[in-house]
């Protein structure tokens, strides 16, 4: 068991790849849609020496997209928007072990 406490610039040196977007439309009738997809990649390499050397190699994968028709109520000055989509999650981490003792994967 380790701690897991990553901060901010580790983050930033460990990123491969971050892509985002989203769009909105919306008609004079009160009817619209809204898209959005993100991608994040993670990366990093660490060594832990107790109780035998391992060298942990981690990839994080991200991939989020949703979609949306939306309606507002009420086109004055306040409204209420009601959102009705899907949304779409990957994630997939792949951690690879070498060094270890034989017998232990």
């Amino acid at each position: 068991t380790t701690p897991l406490d990553v901060g901010f610039k580790d983050i930033a040196s460990s990123l491969e790849a971050i892509f985002t977007a989203h769009f909105e439309g919306m008609h004079k009738s009160g009817w619209g849609f809204l898209s959005d997809i993100s991608y994040l990649n993670l990366s990093g390499q660490q060594t832990v020496s107790a109780p035998a050397p391992l060298t942990l190699v981690v990839d994080f994968n991200n991939v989020m997209a949703e979609l949306a028709g939306v309606y507002l109520i009420g086109l004055q000055r306040n409204w209420v928007e009601l959102l009705a989509g899907t949304r779409f999650l990957d994630l997939d981490v792949d951690i690879d072990i070498s060094g270890a003792p034989s017998g232990v994967d």
